[in-house]
């Protein structure tokens, strides 16, 4: 029998991890062999209904926010998103207004927040 790992992350249960970096890390590279997502039996960050889900309630708890909701792709998802929310938010809020919501961003801001603004 051949054992296949088709899902996320790639680093195929540590079997893919490089040699240098499992030398350097010694029996630690043995954690990614459990670093399995979204498979059966798991739960699905897209669609959490177990364990992400009890976790994003507890963490929501914790914030005093009324949801949490864990993101993947790290920072840019989440500032896409949140531009997203906010215009979405504003336009609920006020459907028969004329006005445009204004975002205010430095120059320096990061291109997500850009691409934030052209989504939303």
């Amino acid at each position: 029998t051949v054992k296949a790992a088709f899902f996320v992350p790639g680093h195929k249960m540590g079997r893919a991890m490089p040699s240098r970096i499992k030398s350097t890390l010694g029996d630690f590279h043995s954690t990614y062999r459990s670093d399995l997502t979204e498979i059966a039996g798991l739960d699905n960050l897209a669609n959490p209904e177990e364990a992400i889900r009890e976790a994003e309630i507890l963490a929501a708890k914790a914030f005093g926010a009324g949801k949490t909701f864990f993101l993947v792709n790290g920072s840019t998802s989440g500032i896409i998103a949140a531009i997203v929310a906010c215009v979405a938010e504003y336009r609920r809020k006020y459907p028969a207004s004329k006005y445009v919501p204004r975002i205010l961003l430095p120059r320096n801001a990061h291109m997500s927040a850009t691409h934030g603004l052209v989504v939303s």
